[in-house]
């Protein structure tokens, strides 16, 4: 489904809100309030859609910002209680124990993830900071293939992850949830990370029906 050369991973994000700065969701209801980061996860991928090693923290919240009301709406939605903010780890392990893990054990130069613009916002900002690595977004490169097989609209601009596992599922038959629920850090994660196996997967069965189909010299 997407192409790469190299090992990468698929990442998602979960937090307490949206920043303002994002064009896509400037709202007054954001308006001065500074989200933070809740939870992370990730999932390995070789370049021939094998799923690797996966990662999921939870990062600690001061309970001040518990107070907020938009922070526990955003609870709500991610299905986590004040006991596993406050008993999660400081934001500042949990950046050096991911960087560790694209760096050691996937060796991931290239992160996608799905609307990039929001993960990215946390991803490219201290204490994250990951320099040296390229993000790519499923939401851009999925709306762009949908729209070549007119799956969606050519005048969609936005595709929802509950959209493209649809077509995942509608097409490589894959069970991407697997049980799991959505905006869960790891479980959104994984469900692409399925999507992307299945798809190569699929690629792969046929490029080796189409060589066994093809006639041998000589004969």
């Amino acid at each position: 489904m997407f192409g790469e050369t190299r090992p990468y991973a698929i990442v998602d994000t979960e937090s307490s809100g949206i920043p303002n700065e994002l064009k896509n969701y400037q709202s007054k209801y954001w308006e001065g309030f500074v989200p933070r980061t809740l939870s992370v996860g990730a999932v390995g991928m070789s370049p021939g859609g094998d799923i690797g090693k996966s990662f999921y923290r939870v990062v600690r919240v001061p309970e001040s910002h518990l107070k907020d009301k938009r922070t526990r709406r955003a609870l709500e939605i991610n299905g986590m209680s004040k006991a596993d903010i406050l008993n999660g780890d400081p934001v500042e392990v949990v950046a050096e124990e991911f960087r560790h893990y694209l760096r050691e054990e996937v060796e991931a130069r290239t992160i996608w993830a799905h609307n990039m613009e929001f993960d990215g916002w946390f991803l490219s900002r201290k204490p994250w900071s990951l320099p040296g690595r390229a993000f790519r977004c499923t939401m851009v490169e999925g709306l762009r293939l949908l729209q070549e097989e007119g799956a969606v609209s050519k005048f969609d601009t936005r595709l929802s992850q509950a959209t493209l596992i649809a077509y995942c599922h509608a097409k490589y038959g894959v069970d991407a949830w697997e049980g799991a629920k959505p905006h869960h850090a790891l479980s959104d994660a994984m469900a692409l990370a399925r999507c992307i196996a299945a798809s190569q997967s699929k690629a792969l069965a046929e490029v080796l029906e189409l060589r066994n189909k093809k006639p041998l010299a000589g004969r």
